[in-house]
């Protein structure tokens, strides 16, 4: 996010008719997957 100067972002869970077992599971995948790795990256800079 430093590179764009953002300090917040913002992500859009659903997509059309997503079903609600499918958008908790992207939620979940979000947080213990993706958020971490961001994290990461974003202290080694």
């Amino acid at each position: 996010m430093t590179t764009l100067d953002a300090n917040r972002f913002d992500l859009k869970y659903g997509m059309g008719p997503m079903p609600h077992a499918v958008l908790m599971e992207n939620l979940r995948l979000f947080g213990t997957e993706v958020a971490p790795r961001v994290r990461e990256q974003l202290q080694q800079r």
